[in-house]
C-alpha cells in the first residue's frame, strides 16, 4: 500500500505541475505585450509558490499513508515479535527433579525475594547506593548459571520464548544500575528515581513470568 501511495503522490505532483506551468506560460505571454515585465515576474513567483505548496501537501499525505501502512504491516510483528510462551509447554519432568535444577530454582526464588528488599530499601532511601546493593544481592555469573540450569528442562521450541526472559533478567540488572547512576556530589533526581523504580519492578515481573512456569 505504501508503494501505491508514492505512485499517487507522484502523479498528483506532475498534474499540479502541469497546470501551474501552463499558467506561468500564459501569464508570460500576457505580460510580454505590456510596458513592464514586473507583473509577469510576480505572477510567476506566485504560481511557482503554489506548485511548491501542492507538492509539499501531497508529500505529507503520502508520508502519512506510509506510516499507517508500516504501523499495521507485517514489519512490526515479524521483526519485533512479542515475548510469549507457547500454549503448551513441553517440560522434562525427570530433568526437573535433577538436584542441580532444584538448587537453581531455590536460588532464583531467593533472588526474587531479594528484589522485594531492594525495592523497599530504595523507596525508603532513594539516594542509596543502588549499584552496591545490587552487587551485594546478586552474583551475575551465578544467576546466569541458575537460569541456564532451570531453562534446560524445556524443549527447544519452548526455550525460544524462555531464552528471551532469561536474557531480560540479566539485562535488567545492568539497566537498574545504569538508571540509578549519579555523578559524585549530586542527588538522584525524581526522574531517575522513577526510572530506577521502573526497572526494579520490571525485573520482578520478569522473574515472576519465568518462575510461574515451574
Amino acid at each position: 500500500m505504501a508503494f501505491v501511495g508514492h505512485a499517487v503522490s507522484r502523479v498528483s505532483v506532475r498534474r499540479a505541475g502541469a497546470v501551474c506551468m501552463a499558467a506561468v506560460e500564459e501569464d508570460g505571454r500576457a505580460a510580454s505585450g505590456s510596458a513592464s515585465g514586473s507583473a509577469a515576474n510576480v505572477n510567476r513567483r506566485a504560481v511557482l509558490g503554489g506548485l511548491i505548496g501542492v507538492a509539499a501537501a501531497v508529500g505529507v499525505q503520502g508520508g502519512v499513508r506510509d506510516a499507517q501502512a508500516g504501523a499495521g504491516g507485517a514489519f512490526s510483528s515479524t521483526v519485533f515479535p512479542k515475548a510469549s510462551f507457547p500454549d503448551k509447554l513441553d517440560m522434562d519432568k525427570e530433568a526437573l527433579k535433577d538436584p542441580k535444577v532444584q538448587a537453581g530454582l531455590k536460588d532464583l526464588r531467593k533472588y526474587r525475594s531479594a528484589l522485594d528488599k531492594v525495592l523497599a530499601d530504595f523507596k525508603a532511601d532513594p539516594q542509596m547506593d543502588v549499584a552496591a546493593k545490587m552487587r551485594a544481592e546478586f552474583s551475575v555469573s551465578q544467576l546466569r548459571n541458575d537460569l541456564n540450569s532451570v531453562n534446560a528442562v524445556f524443549d527447544e521450541e519452548t526455550q525460544k520464548a524462555t531464552d528471551r526472559v532469561v536474557r531480560a533478567i540479566i539485562q535488567d540488572i545492568r539497566e537498574i544500575e545504569t538508571a540509578a547512576v549519579v555523578k559524585k556530589g549530586y542527588e538522584r533526581t525524581p526522574k531517575k528515581i522513577e526510572k530506577t523504580t521502573g526497572w526494579i519492578t520490571q525485573m520482578q515481573n520478569d522473574f515472576d513470568k519465568l518462575l510461574a512456569l515451574y
